[in-house]
């Protein structure tokens, strides 16, 4: 009979310590989807998420933050963090940065370009235009100074950090719909029948160009529905 009583009041003790995981459970995740912001915006410096009810919760505290990016399904948030350098030239160099949002904390990405660039046969990324995340959420894409007439369009893994060039651009987008869905949609400093000119392509992931704009209306004209996902 002894005995008997034990077994029940051990699987009772067993049910109620079952119970008590599954609250710390969903206690822990609600509390992380109601922490979790719908976007995430910067001010004075900082960023800062907004969560569903409005509310703003600081998220970094360097003054010198910027270009967030939210991964909403990771809770991650990829961002630019300049730092000023003081020498005859005062100048901004940038760290691409990502911010765990359930442990808040911040890692480097990125701090130097895999290149010297040649202007100041610098690796320093002083100047990264068009910071997006590329479709599938796992690399960063953005052009960085490279050559003295043209950007160079760059990627940065997330998960790995391997950071790699892709090809000479100006400015990019992804295309979303249509015949070269998948694909880019890039602007090029070249040399053609117009001199030296920004010219308009789709090209692959691997710099080969698919297509040659005639002419900046034909361009814009296609931008207009490649950019709508479908």
């Amino acid at each position: 009979m002894i005995e008997l009583l034990n077994s029940w009041i051990g699987l009772f003790v067993a049910i109620l310590s079952g119970i008590a995981l599954l609250y710390g459970f969903f206690k822990w995740l609600n509390l992380n989807i109601h922490l979790a912001p719908k976007q995430v915006i910067v001010k004075d410096g900082n960023l800062y998420g907004v969560l569903k009810d409005g509310a703003q919760r600081q998220l970094t505290f360097s003054d010198l933050d910027s270009n967030p990016i939210l991964i909403k399904k990771k809770l991650k948030v990829v961002f630019l963090r300049g730092q000023e350098i003081k020498s005859r030239q005062n100048y901004i160099r940038y760290k691409l940065m990502v911010l765990d949002l359930k442990k808040l904390e911040e890692n480097v990405l990125a701090d130097q370009k895999p290149f010297l660039d040649g202007l100041d046969r610098s690796s320093e990324i002083l100047s990264p235009i068009g910071m997006k995340l590329s479709p599938d959420q796992s690399k960063v894409l953005f052009v960085v100074e490279k050559y003295v007439t043209s950007g160079q369009l760059v990627q940065v893994d997330i998960k790995t950090h391997e950071f790699i060039e892709l090809f000479p651009a100006e400015f990019f987008e992804f295309i979303l719909s249509g015949e070269y869905s998948g694909n880019l949609l890039v602007g090029v400093s070249e040399i053609r029948d117009r001199g030296r000119d920004i010219h308009y392509h789709v090209y692959d992931w691997q710099g080969k160009s698919l297509h040659l704009f005639e002419s900046e209306e034909e361009y814009r004209v296609f931008r207009g529905k490649a950019l709508i996902k479908k």
